[in-house]
């Protein structure tokens, strides 16, 4: 200290700056530890002032250290420059995730043990998180990151916070297509689920779930259920569950699409075209059942493994007879349809495609094919 004169100046004031999240605990330390120079909390702007005395090396007087301890994460500036008159020690990391919406994200500790900042992701699926930045790469202070949507959890194991800024993408933009109300789940393995909706009537929908795990795709359509298995690996998959069924059979005969117990997906009325369409689920064996008049029909032989699927179940039975005749067509004593021969002696019907010969006025005749004809004394 310089004592001759009148005035003499002496300036041990550094002014500190120090950037970090917001409500970081700061503490300004002897490096060797033992004792607060001073300390602070974090204010919302994440950037806070603080005053140290300086260290200019003129004299033996030891680093300062800094400690900042976000949630339960900490880190240390082993020792920063306190020789100038201002100094600034940016610890801040600016996290941007991206991931379905009201997905529960966490940075934890490494060890899962502890939280330092968490957040819920908002409708437009990202968001921003602060985080006390790790650039001096000491493994055991690595964050990683907790998403949970649902009853789904991933675990990012390690962040880069070592950075100004990081972001991790772990959003999945899954596209289904099935029939028309049908309920669809994304679940986890044990049928825990993420997300869900009901598919509206253009038969395809846009579901966003987490990237990385092993999901699986359930869907259910009336009685008819499937679970499949997806690749969430990427950014986006679609899956393609839906089943084009066109099926030709007589006009206002009743159809529908049935589990092996008989119990129905779908169904639908024969048009006057004599040809509905009907969407069904894609994979399983389903069977198709027709009901004309009061005969039953059933076919366990439903092909629906591809997308578009045609099943012809119509038979053109042409039946010649006096002028008047009535013509009835039974199967099992159960009438499926009839008619009156007009003054042409020929008259056309239409009647399900059957393996059993049908019964037309006392005669047996086979409209198991396309065509059938007979005559009636």
């Amino acid at each position: 200290m310089d004592n001759s004169g009148a005035n003499s100046t002496i300036d041990r004031l550094t002014t500190l700056t120090v950037k970090g999240p917001h409500n970081t605990s700061v503490v300004v330390q002897p490096s060797g530890g033992g004792g607060t120079l001073t300390s602070g909390n974090m204010p919302s702007s994440r950037q806070m002032t603080l005053y140290v005395l300086r260290n200019d090396g003129s004299d033996s007087a030891p680093d300062w250290s800094l400690s900042m301890t976000q949630g339960a994460g900490s880190i240390s500036v082993a020792a920063f420059d306190a020789s100038a008159s201002s100094v600034t020690v940016d610890k801040l990391t600016v996290l941007t995730v991206k991931g379905p919406h009201n997905t529960n994200v966490q940075v934890q500790t490494n060890d899962g043990s502890g939280v330092l900042t968490s957040g819920t992701m908002p409708s437009g699926r990202q968001m921003t998180l602060y985080v006390l930045r790790n650039d001096d790469l000491d493994t055991t202070l690595n964050w990683r990151l907790s998403m949970t949507q649902g009853a789904g959890n991933i675990i990012v194991p390690v962040i880069d916070a070592s950075t100004p800024s990081a972001t991790i993408d772990k959003l999945h933009t899954l596209t289904v297509k099935g029939p028309h109300n049908t309920q669809v789940q994304v679940q986890t393995s044990s049928a825990g689920v993420l997300t869900h909706g009901t598919m509206p009537s253009s038969r395809q929908m846009t579901l966003y779930v987490l990237q990385g795990s092993s999901w699986q795709l359930y869907l259910k359509q009336g009685a008819g259920e499937r679970t499949v298995a997806m690749d969430n690996s990427g950014s986006a998959t679609t899956v393609d569950m839906l089943n084009t069924l066109i099926i030709k059979g007589p006009h206002n005969t009743n159809v529908q699409v049935q589990t092996s117990g008989g119990s129905v997906l779908t169904s639908g009325t024969m048009a006057s075209s004599r040809q509905t369409t009907l969407y069904v689920l894609q994979g399983n064996t389903w069977q198709l059942y027709l009901k004309q008049g009061d005969v039953v029909t059933i076919d366990t032989s439903m092909d629906n493994s591809g997308s578009n699927t045609t099943m012809d179940k119509l038979c053109v039975l042409t039946v010649h007879a006096s002028s008047g005749t009535v013509v009835q067509v039974m199967l099992g004593g159960n009438l499926a349809t009839s008619g009156t021969v007009p003054s042409s002696g020929t008259r056309t019907l239409y009647v399900v495609r059957n393996a059993t010969n049908y019964d037309v006025n006392g005669q047996s005749v086979d409209c198991s094919g396309v065509t059938a004809t007979v005559t009636i004394p």
